[in-house]
């Protein structure tokens, strides 16, 4: 049996919270494929990115819809997406996850399939659960300084949070939601970089069908090429603990540059990544199926009347 069902004990959990909610079972995940299996290798076939750590992540938690977590009044009514640290628990809406086909298990959706069933806001729901699973990768890997990486980047938050007032409570979680908020910032610009140069090139990202109504190229394009690297292009300013905000630029202001400065280095050493959206395009480029894909899609030249 690959896959353990059980209740969602969260009584008294700490939880981060998304917008939107409604669902009941949990799953765990003790075989090398997990929930988040496919759905990861989405991502990473359509950025480029490495997301190893998130799957190993992923591996140790378990799944559930927040029905259940709403009766209890543990989860809000118009929470998206949680992550529960007590029970390891990722709760998802229904829409984001689906019966798999094969093990009959329940899993995240791919992004091709995000995209079939919310359309264009297909993205931003990805980056909604690539935020929720970078709070399991913080407890088994950041957290407890798993690697030197690791280690770094928590000497660096511990020497610049604890100054923040904000409350007790709020300021221990403080540094899970920096850390989440500013991967969710990460993975949404280089997914939506991919994105926009597919659009350019004349293919749906949703869909990954041919564009239609538009004149398409029928190559790989990028109308608004960029080589700013991520580094500097992706900044967080925000990150919402427990629904009030905390932004980096008033409560840390000079010491937010060093702060992003140091998530921007943990994540490259963690995750391997493109390094700006020059980097996205030649991933590209480099998947022949994708690239005939494009090709089909070229606009046949108007005959003369």
């Amino acid at each position: 049996m690959s896959k353990v069902f059980r209740t969602a004990l969260l009584v008294g959990a700490t939880i981060s919270l998304h917008a939107f909610g409604s669902f009941a079972h949990a799953q765990s995940n003790t075989s090398s494929a997990t929930h988040s299996t496919l759905f990861l290798k989405s991502v990473s076939q359509h950025t480029g990115m490495d997301l190893t750590r998130l799957e190993l992540s992923a591996d140790r938690t378990f799944l559930a819809h927040p029905s259940l977590l709403q009766r209890w009044g543990i989860v809000a009514s118009d929470a998206a997406a949680a992550y529960n640290s007590l029970t390891n628990t990722l709760v998802l809406q229904p829409e984001m996850t689906i019966d798999d086909p094969v093990s009959g298990d329940r899993r995240i959706r791919t992004l091709f399939e995000i995209g079939q069933a919310v359309g264009v806001g297909g993205t931003v729901s990805a980056g909604v659960i690539l935020h929720e699973l970078s709070h399991a990768e913080w407890e088994f890997f950041v957290e407890p300084g798993v690697t030197p990486a690791d280690m770094k980047l928590m000497t660096t938050l511990n020497e610049l949070l604890p100054s923040v007032d904000i409350g007790f409570f709020r300021k221990r979680l403080l540094p899970s939601e920096v850390y989440a908020y500013y991967r969710e910032d990460l993975f949404f610009r280089i997914m939506s970089d991919a994105s926009e140069i597919l659009l350019s090139s004349g293919l749906n990202p949703d869909t990954m069908t041919c564009n239609d109504g538009v004149r398409n190229p029928g190559h790989l394009r990028d109308l608004f090429p960029d080589h700013e690297p991520y580094a500097t292009r992706v900044k967080l300013d925000i990150a919402w603990v427990q629904g009030k905000d905390f932004s980096l630029r008033t409560n840390l202001d000079p010491q937010a540059e060093k702060l992003n400065r140091a998530l921007f280095e943990h994540a490259n050493a963690t995750a391997h990544f493109p390094q700006n959206r020059l980097a996205v395009f030649e991933w590209l480029a480099r998947k022949p199926q994708l690239v005939k894909k494009i090709e089909s899609c070229a606009s046949l030249p108007k005959s003369a009347k």
